[in-house]
């Protein structure tokens, strides 16, 4: 086991020392500064992506442009790549998760200004609008987190209209969010995102393992791994080697339950979901704090869902529900230990 630590301590040591800043990009403070909705078209060959299979090295021409009441504010010349686990493929999804990628002089005055490229979250479904509806309750479930802790991205909602070049598929408008970059993120909190295959919970941080569990569990999340590093940034803190998780991709959450054209996924219309505690090894007095944490929280995590003018009054009333649920069945600390008890 020493010599584990030893190892893992000398990766962080050589990941900070030659690494950091190859890692960063520059500021992007601005996008992620704003709760303003951002008023996009994004024009591109809608035949040319759809077709152009699932590598996310294919580069795609498009043009971004910033609007304010149908009048362009900016316009920049962009590329944009697909991304993603399995959203990208296109038996699960009509339309993928894109990365857009900038040319630093078009960026200049606008939200975007430094970035070198941003994830965008797509709706996946051109012709189902419960998919916009999924997509605003992923970026709430984000904002809920942010809540919760610093040690965690940044996200940015904006109004989208897809506009095909080739006219040959109908515009699509829809909402979006984009992702704060890994960079952008060991900027604001001063570390690495290390690049590691394997880690134990146990070398984790276990205040921020333990807030970060919970919340998983809170939102019925089980598309996550800390030995596989799935769906987490494993993040040192510099100079301290602090090593802490940073949870991302919470559109598998049961409160959500999307139902993705997949058999591997577990929610289908119809079928509750069920939690399954995921924590590992936690001590108990990280879990009361967690526990703590969460409880005083509780009214703004809520109204965060319940005053949104964006989700329909159905997926309102479902997501605060499974919220509520959480906290009513985790008042008795009996339950907690439970769950401790089954790890």
């Amino acid at each position: 086991m020493l010599k584990q630590v030893l190892l893992l301590t000398l990766l962080i040591f050589i990941q900070m020392e030659f690494g950091f800043s190859q890692n960063t990009t520059n500021n992007s403070k601005g996008l992620f500064s704003s709760e303003n909705v951002l008023d996009l078209q994004l024009e591109l060959h809608f035949d040319s992506l759809l077709a152009g299979g699932v590598s996310e090295r294919a580069m795609y021409s498009a043009v971004l442009k910033l609007m304010n009441k149908n009048k362009v504010i900016n316009k920049m010349n962009i590329q944009l790549s697909k991304r993603g686990h399995f959203r990208k493929f296109p038996n699960i999804c009509d339309f993928p998760p894109l990365r857009i990628h900038f040319n630093a002089k078009e960026t200049a005055g606008t939200d975007f200004e430094g970035l070198k490229k941003i994830k965008l979250v797509t709706h996946c479904q051109n012709n189902d609008t419960a998919f916009e509806q999924y997509v605003l309750q992923e970026y709430l479930i984000y904002k809920a987190y942010n809540l919760l802790t610093d040690y965690s991205f940044k996200v940015r909602l904006a109004r989208i209209r897809y506009v095909d070049l080739s006219k040959t598929f109908p515009d699509v408008n829809t909402y979006t969010f984009f992702i704060e970059n890994p960079g952008n993120l060991e900027q604001r909190l001063k570390g690495i995102c290390l690049d590691v295959k394997y880690i134990w919970p146990k070398n984790l941080d276990q205040k921020q393992y333990a807030l970060m569990t919970m919340f998983q569990f809170m939102m019925i999340n089980q598309d996550w791994s800390v030995t596989l590093g799935h769906n987490l940034e494993i993040f040192a803190l510099k100079p301290s080697f602090k090593i802490l998780p940073i949870a991302f991709d919470f559109d598998m959450c049961g409160v959500i339950a999307i139902p993705y054209k997949s058999p591997t996924v577990p929610f289908k219309k119809g079928v509750k979901p069920e939690r399954n505690f995921m924590g590992k090894a936690i001590p108990k007095d990280m879990i009361v704090e967690a526990m703590d944490s969460l409880r005083s929280h509780k009214n703004d995590i809520i109204k965060i869902f319940n005053t949104s003018t964006l989700l329909s009054p159905a997926n309102r009333r479902n997501i605060v529900s499974h919220i509520t649920d959480f906290y009513d069945n985790t008042a008795d600390m009996n339950v907690i230990m439970k769950l401790l008890s089954t790890e």
